[in-house]
């Protein structure tokens, strides 16, 4: 076919060749064009995806109803994650029937708890791309976990795919190219642009198909249950609160203890001032320089309301950081724990400790090594840090996955080694 003809369609089409004949089909959100010429040629037009915008609760109900009539659903989140506003906040839910889009807007349609149980059922199959960032979210927001999941992004892993990433997957399946600069607008800004909500709507767009085509290839070479067991661990994702968030910033572990000590005390106050400003805690102080101040702190409020490179509401704050100094200058440092946990080896001399996590990595590099020549996934298999877990007893095999210890186990029969150190939550003492 002449190239010329379709000039004027070229720059935002994709184009697919296949066996077929001749025809036009519309959609609710692409026109599919055919034309018989011993090859079917499809142009995919994705610049106006046809979805609906649900704001009112009525129509959410109505909704609500349309979409418990279906065994698929292919489901995205788009949230806040401390990156525009304090916390984490739900802004945009996109679903997908397979043939219609809907995008629900949150924060009007009021009590999201119809929606929540569609997302429980286990007669409705959710499928979405690399969902567990929503999972948090929505366990965090609301106490409820998904249920029959099917993650794009996971089967995309397993088949080795060189990106595991949406746009890539759209690319690879239907030569579509998503723009990803959408991605870090602000979702909490009312009305979303047109461009926000074309983009959002291509996040579910094409779920339904990437699923089914997935589905065929991780059959294909055998790894469609290893693809149902991973999905079926994301019921497990909760959101956890860390413990020690002060020690999350990057360059964290380069402090002393009395560094660390004063980190954990302004970075308190720091976090009750971006919830009261309803800000994210680096508008504040950036993290960078937050570690500056907790290895050279201001000497006094002057200073502090003086300082450079932080945000200049931070003057009305000056006397909350200078309290938090003098609170972590006159209180001895509560020692953290940053490395292995060695609680599980009680009884152990530091030396025996060691030796034992020294004989546990090479024991499992050997296993890695081999596998590594017989999979393409290795990685996924045996990771390396799961590799460490396993060394430093945070794990045993016995915590993977069944299709991965398998692997495991087999490989080192297959090795004739000994392993039973790997299996065991508490290991002897090593002489």
């Amino acid at each position: 076919m002449n190239r010329h003809v379709f000039g004027h369609f070229t720059q935002r089409i994709a184009i697919f060749c296949s066996i077929g004949g001749c025809y036009f089909r519309s959609y609710h959100r692409l026109a599919e064009f055919t034309f018989r010429r011993s090859i079917e040629i499809r142009y995919y037009l994705v610049d106006n995806l046809q979805y609906e915008l649900v704001e009112e609760r009525t129509r959410f109900l109505e909704l609500i109803d349309h979409l418990g009539s279906f065994s698929r659903l292919g489901v995205d989140f788009e949230g806040e994650w401390n990156l525009h506003r304090y916390g984490l906040h739900l802004c945009l839910i996109q679903i997908s029937d397979g043939e219609n889009i809907f995008l629900l807007d949150p924060t009007s349609v009021g009590d999201l708890a119809p929606f929540l149980e569609l997302m429980e059922a286990l007669e409705i199959e959710i499928v979405s791309h690399g969902p567990q960032s929503d999972i948090v979210l929505m366990d965090y927001l609301f106490g409820r976990t998904p249920r029959n999941v099917f993650d794009t992004e996971k089967a995309a892993q397993l088949l080795n795919y060189e990106s595991s990433s949406l746009s890539n997957l759209l690319d690879r399946h239907f030569g579509i190219s998503k723009n990803m600069k959408v991605r870090v607008s602000d979702w909490n800004k009312r009305p979303l642009t047109e461009k926000m909500l074309n983009y959002a709507a291509l996040d579910v767009a094409f779920l339904h198909q990437l699923r089914e085509n997935m589905e065929g290839e991780l059959r294909e070479v055998g790894r469609f249950q290893w693809q149902l067991e991973e999905c079926k661990a994301l019921e497990d994702i909760r959101y956890r609160k860390k413990k020690h968030p002060h020690l999350e910033i990057q360059k964290a572990n380069k402090l002393n203890r009395r560094e660390a000590h004063v980190l954990k005390h302004i970075f308190a106050v720091r976090d009750q001032i971006a919830q009261q400003l309803d800000k994210p805690a680096y508008y504040i102080i950036p993290n960078a320089k937050l570690l500056e101040l907790a290895q050279d702190p201001p000497r006094n409020v002057r200073a502090w309301s003086n300082l450079k490179g932080v945000n200049p509401r931070l003057k009305r704050y000056a006397n909350e950081f200078h309290a938090a100094i003098q609170t972590a200058q006159n209180t001895d440092p509560v020692e953290v724990r940053r490395g292995p946990a060695a609680e599980m080896y009680k009884g152990l001399s530091k030396n025996a400790y060691y030796r034992l996590v020294d004989k546990k990595t090479q024991l499992l590099g050997a296993i890695r090594d081999q596998i590594k020549e017989a999979y393409d996934i290795y990685p996924m298999i045996l990771s390396m840090r799961n590799l460490k877990r396993v060394a430093y007893g945070e794990a045993t095999l016995a915590d993977f996955r069944d299709w991965q210890r398998k692997i495991l186990l087999d490989t080192a029969q297959d090795m004739e080694l000994d392993i039973s150190i790997l299996m065991e939550p508490e290991n002897p003492l090593v002489n």
